[in-house]
């Protein structure tokens, strides 16, 4: 699970929002995993409303963008949702559409 927070004016949300080696370690770990015969799935928890698409931050991290798309391609699944954020809690509200380029 990532927590994505960036949102762009073009009205992509955008993940990550700074270099993450330790977020392409996760996503190679889950390639093993469907290597192993397991489903795997990257989930993009989006704590915003003001969006409407989710792509990878190729502009901050092409090595993150690359490696989701690596991940895509061998099977790895991404599921996008925009939470409603306050101070009692945290709703899963949504389904975001995704796109890699």
């Amino acid at each position: 699970v990532k927590n994505v927070t960036l949102v762009e004016d073009d009205g992509g949300y955008y993940f990550p929002d700074s270099v993450t080696e330790r977020g392409r370690k996760h996503l190679y770990e889950l390639i093993d995993m469907v290597k192993q015969g397991h489903r795997s799935v990257m989930f993009y928890v989006i704590q915003r409303g003001d969006g409407n698409l989710f792509r990878p931050a190729t502009h901050i991290d092409p090595a993150y963008a690359a490696a989701l798309k690596e991940a895509v391609e061998n099977g790895v699944e991404i599921i996008a949702y925009r939470a409603e954020v306050s101070p009692e809690k945290i709703e899963i509200v949504a389904p975001v559409p995704w796109e890699l380029d």
